[in-house]
């Protein structure tokens, strides 16, 4: 189902099915095997998820209800079961804005993907599935079961999706297996009316939505935020790192800088909006490959930095370092822009050498937007991109295009005589005293000078 709504609709009904009472006692009974054990430990962040859409295979997220009591926690689901293991036992959360601060004790729950729209719900703490176990004549009360078990195929799988509350409706749907028939359930949150004790935290399980009234139940998931950021070096291979961590969500640091007032350019193995025309905070323009016209390269500008695809940025102050939370890893081979046999925009993760068949038909940028050939054995830093140009075509001719400001290549020079900020070619800023730059190609005020050992 698309929204709680919908469901509230169809489905509410009071629970009024046995004495107060004799619920109360049952109540009393789960609610000491479900204690609360919560202390304070070490905890990890989780973001609420608001789109179904930012959930990914892989990912880690916790169940909380939405409701905080009066002593500012809500409950999560634990890792605690009942006496009869057919519930979870809640257990205090510290929830601040958007982000939720988990103990050991809530139970964290791997998502994996069953076919393209079911989920499946894979407890870190129990290490099995967390199941829907209605039947007819048995309510409220859930199971958990691993791949091979018998059952496991007809009632493991959920349907997630999150209204414009940002609630999470996590749908078990009706199964008939022979004999046995498993009710549409929903995984929810106990409700006792007129509950007043601020630290109740009660306990998550399956319920029949035919037979009580979901809306007071309701919970929302939080997706782990990565507390140590993935550092990604511009000196040094990448792609273990890449590996390992593809699909998840992290906080990653660039062990790179971007030079203020200048062209760098820009490749990283995942997105990031820069709408609001910064980049850590810093005003930065950003361009995207347009198109080739003649041998001209224009550049349009970008709202969106996309995984694998080469930009050109100029950051209004230098950014060293830069670190962006919350981003997917997506390592996948970096896209071309532009014609792969002509004149294109490529981007890299790692560090990259060129071979003396590259002289011809790769170009780097130099600063003031100019275009340099690379040598045999030139290294690129990571995260970087450079240019091909088409078999036969002068370096000289070439022309980029930035707001409509075109620029050309600078002809090698003898050695600057000024003490004027001195960068290598790759954009690294080499000081401003000639006695202490390396031997090769530097960049003075737009012009290359060849530098003899």
């Amino acid at each position: 189902m698309s929204s709680i709504t919908t469901i509230k609709t169809l489905r509410t009904i009071d629970i009024k099915l046995i004495p107060n009472h004799f619920f109360a006692l049952c109540i009393g009974i789960i609610m000491m095997a479900c204690a609360n054990t919560c202390i304070a430990q070490e905890t990890e962040q989780f973001k609420l998820v608001k789109n179904v859409a930012e959930l990914q295979e892989g990912d880690i997220v916790i169940v909380v209800n939405n409701i905080v009591r009066d002593n500012g926690f809500c409950s999560a689901l634990g890792t605690t079961l009942s006496t009869n293991k057919s519930k979870i036992c809640g257990c205090k959360i510290e929830v601040n804005g958007e982000i939720a601060y988990a103990t050991p004790d809530v139970d964290r729950i791997k998502l994996e993907k069953s076919g393209t729209d079911n989920w499946l719900l894979f407890s870190m703490t129990q290490q099995k599935y967390i199941c829907n176990g209605n039947k007819k004549t048995v309510t409220n009360t859930l199971t958990f079961l691993n791949k091979d078990d018998d059952s496991f195929k007809h009632i493991s799988k959920t349907e997630i999706s999150i209204d414009k509350n940002n609630i999470a409706i996590i749908q078990y749907p009706y199964k008939k297996i022979n004999k046995d028939i498993y009710p549409e359930a929903t995984l929810a949150f106990n409700y006792i009316e007129g509950d007043t004790d601020p630290n109740f935290v009660g306990y998550f399980t399956c319920y029949d939505i035919d037979k009580i009234d979901v809306s007071k139940r309701l919970v929302q998931l939080y997706k782990k935020v990565s507390s140590t950021p993935l550092t990604l070096n511009d000196e040094t291979d990448n792609s273990e790192l890449l590996t390992s961590n593809n699909r998840q969500q992290t906080a990653v640091k660039l062990s790179r800088k971007l030079l203020a007032n200048q062209w760098n350019t820009f490749c990283v193995p995942f997105d990031i909006d820069v709408t609001d025309g910064k980049i850590n905070g810093i005003k930065a323009s950003v361009m995207e490959y347009d198109h080739t016209t003649g041998n001209t390269m224009e550049f349009k500008e970008a709202t969106q930095i996309v995984a694998g695809k080469a930009y050109l940025i100029k950051p209004s102050a230098d950014i060293t370092d830069p670190q962006f939370d919350n981003v997917t890893i997506k390592n996948d081979d970096p896209t071309v822009s532009g014609d792969a046999d002509g004149y294109s925009f490529v981007g890299i993760y790692n560090p990259k050498t060129f071979s003396g068949n590259d002289q011809e038909r790769v170009l780097i940028l130099a600063s003031e937007a100019k275009f340099m050939k690379v040598n045999n054995e030139q290294r690129m830093k990571g995260m970087r991109a450079y240019f091909t140009i088409p078999a036969g075509t002068k370096a000289e001719a070439v022309r980029l295009m930035i707001n409509n400001r075109p620029t050309a290549l600078t002809e090698i020079t003898t050695t600057p005589s000024t003490s004027e900020k001195i960068f290598y070619i790759d954009g690294t800023y080499a000081g401003s005293d000639i006695k202490n730059v390396k031997k090769g190609i530097v960049i003075k005020e737009g012009k290359k000078y060849l530098m003899k050992p």
